[in-house]
């Protein structure tokens, strides 16, 4: 049967009677492979070239093909798709998809199932290319594809294993990007509704070996245990590595090594699912020993790559977990949360190694402090401080050479708590490490004062053999990196180390221990300085000290950023608090003020040239945040203001610096006022005030502040914010105003401050006091009773205080309601005086008005006088000082035997003339010559005659009769 295109082999035989039965059968049951496999087949076996089977066979198998492809895609709901690798010759991808694809949609109502079977040692992989089916993930409720890919058992319902994932949709975003089996099956089942369709899905698949996925001794599915005298090196990947893993995974790997050897493990690749800071959904974790009880190394989630891990002794155990129900926190529009696919869970890849070559760490405890290995390096040591301790440090294996190609890290950490806390001194005594400064190509000690790490984070580099420094670290922790990479053997170094106590403050401390620190103009121009521990608590029963020397030019200003030592009602000297002294001349400090709470206090600015210091006490139990300070050291910059004011008796006006524009930072202003008298007092108001802060809890006066000085050897009252008839009275004749912004003032409105003298007067006697006779010589203010001087009234301002405004009152011009001009302002008193005249001219005036009624009604009635009465009528005018009227004297009627009758009064506008007379001369028998003033009331006679002050009286003789005559004094207003 052989020929030279053609030979007929048993393999042959089998492999083309076993396709002709897979066909016979899914013939009969109206089913098709799909074309992947069977055209594969085929095509192999009837190549046109070189054909391994005859013409007419291979025509069969064509029409045999033909036939199963139609009857699967016309007969039956269902379909089966089964792509064996133990029928196909050549291990090359292949390509699966739903019906039609590339060239229709999939059928509506269909459910198929696609079946992946490798051989015995190997694994199926798989890849979508192309995915649109109808549904809206994660439900899927139209349409959807499962993917089942930890199958290990044909016979039994696939459904009965883990389902790797449901899905449907548009897209391969939410698909995993690498499908690999557990074993060596995968199966896909695609249901389609009777309703829509889409264009369906496509992907790759192929078959590969298994072997990377064996190491050691393998006890179930994910369970190792790796021997050094099987395996000194080697690689452990996660079940499906680079697939994406599946869900609820517990796997487990025991690396054992040989007595004195150590393991290495490096992360070649990888990548977990980042669930937080602390892995809770899928991590490894490394312990340091043969078993999960070991101590625990770290525990890893998320990516890495290059990470070396070495064990301590020779066990090191490795722990796989992985969970379901991974939530999308990355991404707000993922209404669902659902993160399962979005992220590339490939596992992880890590290289394992057993040596006895690995450099040893020390360990031992040297001065008191405990020396211990960090679990996973090499050779990291870390040394912790037991309060004040100190001891040696050297090289791994010092004073022999020390081995080439490591990198030794050494962590010097001082204590750092709510009492304590330490800074790293180090000291070298012995060194030898290859290269030359400054480069260190070979090799390098580096140091890190700071106490981080990072490429390029080190402050100091050495190498070759000179002796580095004295280091001091910056903060509790210090870092020493020795890297041997690329240098010879070498004797490597030998140090002493002392931790000291710190206190979190920057600045020279003249006394280790000690919480001293100073501060001088020649080193600092500016900085800041903080509670201890700041922002952390500081420690209880605990004083600092700060001290700060300007330049003979300089002013030092202080300006407080934070400020809390705790709510109180006590006073400062019985609760944590701040005190501000100042140096003065003598060699003494003076006190400036003490500060507690949590009201921000304004800021401080010192005599020119003087020292300035401030101390820091808590007391026992007592801790908070602190405080935390900035200092400068002005001369030029700071905007000077203000005069030493001496007072003639008087008083005076002040307005912010630039009013009536906002005043400005760093503006430091100070009025002195002096009285004319020592036994006399400074009255300021603060009519106007508006000064950036609130004088509460919480805030404060920390960017502007005025301070008033009542006493000038006592603290002053600090004010800002609103302020309105704010007054002061000094304690002496001095009263001094201090204004001071910072750096960070923003500015406002600013103030204006009157101020005034005070006389004192005796509050009994009313004797004044400066003088020790007489009562107040000035104006004496209605409610206070201060005794100023007589020029401050009436010049528009507030010179009393509390709210006194008689300076501004009484006597002072007013403007009138209706012309707007000033004029005279009554005071209280003779208001009264006048509503008084003012109700009695009333009263008499309507007293008039009657009686001129009722003596006009009987002047009717009366009967006419007979004619030889006669009255005499005289006219005096008044004297021009009464400010009244000329009134009518008297009229004398001549009468006979005393006989009574009316007389009748003729009163003519001529001017009268009078016998022998002068017009001011009177008649003899009138003995007062005054004005007599007679009520027309009491006149019996009917007449009532009207006269203005230029007319006079007519003198009119009527015959007398024989009756008594009789004389009537009349008065006219």
């Amino acid at each position: 049967m052989g020929s030279k295109k053609f030979q007929f082999t048993q393999v042959t035989y089998s492999k083309l009677m076993g396709l002709f039965i897979i066909l016979f059968v899914f013939h009969n049951n109206n089913r098709s492979e799909h074309s992947g496999v069977i055209q594969l087949s085929v095509t192999e076996y009837c190549k046109f070239k070189e054909r391994m089977l005859p013409r007419e066979t291979c025509w069969l198998l064509w029409m045999l093909y033909l036939t199963t492809t139609y009857l699967s895609q016309t007969g039956g709901q269902d379909c089966r798709y089964i792509f064996n690798n133990s029928l196909l010759t050549t291990v090359s991808p292949g390509i699966f998809g739903t019906p039609g694809f590339g060239s229709r949609k999939y059928p509506v109502g269909r459910r198929c199932h696609y079946i992946f079977i490798g051989k015995p040692d190997e694994r199926v992989e798989m890849k979508f290319t192309k995915f649109n089916v109808q549904g809206v993930a994660p439900l899927c409720q139209f349409d959807y594809l499962d993917i089942y890919a930890e199958v290990s058992d044909l016979t039994k319902p696939h459904i009965d294993t883990p389902l790797l994932g449901r899905f449907c949709g548009e897209g391969i975003d939410r698909l995993p990007n690498l499908i690999i089996s557990t074993s060596n099956i995968i199966i896909l089942d695609f249901y389609s509704d009777y309703d829509k369709a889409d264009d369906g899905f496509e992907g790759r698949y192929r078959f590969i070996n298994d072997s990377i996925y064996n190491f050691g001794q393998k006890k179930n599915l994910c369970d190792f245990v790796i021997n050094s005298t099987e395996q000194r090196l080697g690689y452990i990947v996660s079940p499906t590595y680079p697939g994406m893993y599946p869900d609820n995974l517990h796997c487990s790997y025991t690396l054992v090594g040989k007595i004195g050897q150590r393991i290495k493990i490096k992360f070649i690749d990888f990548s977990l699912f980042q669930g937080g800071d602390y892995c809770p959904i899928d991590y490894v974790l490394i312990h340091d020993g043969g078993s999960s009880k070991g101590e625990e190394i770290g525990r890893f989630c998320g990516n890495y790559k290059d990470v070396v891990i070495y064990s301590s002794e020779n066990y090191l155990s490795i722990v796989f977990r992985t969970q379901s129900g991974r939530i999308d926190t990355l991404n707000a529009d993922n209404l669902e949360g659902d993160a399962d696919f979005l992220y590339n869970r490939r596992g992880f890849n890590i290289s394992f190694e057993f040596s006895d070559k690995f450099v040893k760490p020390a360990f031992s405890r040297i001065g008191g402090d405990h020396i211990q290995h960090i679990k996973g390096t090499a050779c990291d040591v870390r040394i912790s401080s037991r309060k004040r301790s100190f001891g040696t440090l050297t090289s791994p294996g010092y004073p022999s050479d020390v081995p080439p190609n490591v990198t030794c890290n050494y962590y010097l950490d001082g204590m750092r708590n709510r009492k304590v806390l330490e800074k790293v001194q180090i000291s070298f005594k012995d060194f030898e490490v290859p290269g030359q400064m400054p480069y260190c190509y070979e090799g390098y000690l580096e140091v890190n004062l700071k106490g981080t790490l990072g490429v390029g984070a080190f402050d100091e580099r050495f190498c070759g053999s000179l002796l580095p420094p004295n280091l001091t670290s910056e903060d509790s922790r210090m870092i020493l990196t020795l890297d041997t990479h690329k240098s010879r053997s070498s004797r490597g170094f030998s140090s002493t180390y002392q931790f000291i106590t710190d206190f979190g403050i920057s600045g020279y401390s003249p006394e280790d221990g000690k919480c001293i620190f100073l501060y001088i103009s020649r080193q600092y121009k500016d900085g800041t300085f903080n509670s201890p521990y700041y922002p952390q608590e500081y420690p209880d029963n605990t004083k600092c000290e700060y001290i700060f020397r300007p330049a003979v030019s300089e002013r030092l200003l202080i300006s407080f950023h934070a400020f809390d030592l705790g709510r109180t009602r006590r006073p400062c000297s019985s609760s944590d608090n701040i005190v501000v002294d100042q140096h003065d001349l003598k060699g003494n400090y003076t006190r400036i003020n003490t500060y507690c709470g949590t009201q921000f206090p304004g800021p401080i600015v010192g005599a020119l040239g003087q020292e300035v210091r401030v101390v820091f006490n808590s007391r026992i139990g007592s801790r908070h945040a602190g405080f935390q300070a900035k200092f400068e050291f002005l001369n030029s910059r700071l905007r000077k203001c203000g005069e030493n004011i001496t007072s003639f008796g008087g008083g005076g006006l002040i307005k912010s610096p630039g009013s009536p524009e906002k005043y400005k930072s760093y503006s430091f202003c100070q009025w002195i006022i002096k009285a004319s008298n020592r036994k006399n007092n400074i009255l300021v108001i603060f009519e106007d005030f508006h000064v950036e802060g609130k004088e509460q809890e919480g805030a404060g006066c920390k960017n502007a502040v005025m301070r008033v000085f009542q006493d000038l050897h006592q603290p002053g009252k600090e004010l800002c914010g609103k302020q309105e008839n704010q007054f002061f009275l000094s304690i002496g004749e001095y009263l001094k105003l201090e204004f001071v912004t910072s750096s960070r003032a923003l500015g406002a409105k600013g103030f204006k401050i009157t101020w005034t003298e005070v006389h004192q007067t005796n509050p009994l006697t009313g004797s004044q006091t400066s003088s020790g006779k007489g009562g107040c010589r000035g104006f004496t203010c209605k409610i206070t009773k201060y005794c100023i001087d007589e020029s401050l009234k009436c010049n528009g301002l507030p010179n009393c205080g509390d709210s006194d405004k008689s300076d501004e009152e009484e006597g002072c011009p007013t403007k009138d309601p209706v012309t707007g001009q000033l004029g005279p302002q009554p005071g209280k008193f003779e208001v009264l005086h006048i509503a008084v005249g003012a109700s009695i001219s009333s009263f008499f005036c309507v007293i008039l008005v009657v009686c001129g009624f009722y003596h006009r009604k009987k002047f009717r009635n009366n009967p006419k006088p007979p004619d030889n009465d006669q009255v005499e009528v005289r006219y005096v005018a008044a004297s021009s000082s009464n400010n009244t009227a000329d009134r009518l004297l008297a009229v004398d009627h001549a009468g006979e035997n005393g006989s009574h009758k009316s007389s009748h009064i003729s009163v003519h506008n001529a001017t009268p003339k009078l016998p022998n007379r002068t017009p001011n001369q009177v008649p003899k028998h009138i003995k007062n010559p005054s004005i007599e003033k007679i009520s027309q009331c009491s006149s019996q006679s009917s007449y009532s005659p009207s006269l203005t002050s230029n007319q006079s009286p007519k003198i009119a003789s009527i015959p007398r009769t024989s009756r008594t005559p009789r004389i009537q004094k009349v008065s006219i207003v």
